[in-house]
């Protein structure tokens, strides 16, 4: 069978050949329908390949769920195993398989209002001034408060 590029070129020299007598006509009406079989194959094949897109499109969204569904069920597993493990006052649970350990998340910081911070906690980014959390985070260590801003700490459960 002819490739579609082939039955094109065909099609044009008997179009070319036209003014000349004989079977043109015959040959015409016979490549016209290759051509004509070879476009309605490769749109055939268009088609299938857009459903194939779209069904793998379909599939990626519905695992795209699952894989939230499982993050939602592992974090409200960490927060539950957190709160009793806090609730029994136990730090570390060492199994046969797993070490769990409940630990101290680094301090966060949270601009309240940033104009009430003091200027000594902001650092001049070219024409701006930016509140720098890390000096907030360091001085908030050292048991200060700084005016502006709240700092928390929280826990997490590490498993090893």
């Amino acid at each position: 069978m002819l490739k579609l590029y082939e039955i094109a070129e065909a099609y044009n020299q008997i179009v070319g050949l036209m003014d000349e007598d004989g079977g043109w006509e015959q040959a015409l009406n016979d490549i016209e329908d290759m051509l004509d079989n070879k476009v309605e194959s490769i749109a055939m094949l268009i088609k299938s390949l857009e459903a194939e897109g779209k069904a793998y499109q379909e599939e990626a969204m519905r695992l795209s769920d699952k894989v939230k569904v499982a993050g939602n069920k592992v974090k409200s597993l960490k927060d539950y195993l957190l709160a009793q493990m806090a609730l029994a006052q136990k730090d570390k649970v060492k199994g046969k398989l797993l070490s769990i350990l409940r630990r101290q998340s680094p301090p966060a910081c949270e601009i309240l209002n940033e104009e009430e911070i003091p200027q000594d906690y902001k650092k001049l980014i070219p024409e701006q001034w930016l509140v720098d959390k890390r000096l907030i985070i360091d001085a908030w260590k050292e048991d200060m408060i700084i005016p502006g801003a709240k700092v928390s700490q929280g826990e997490y459960i590490q498993i090893k």
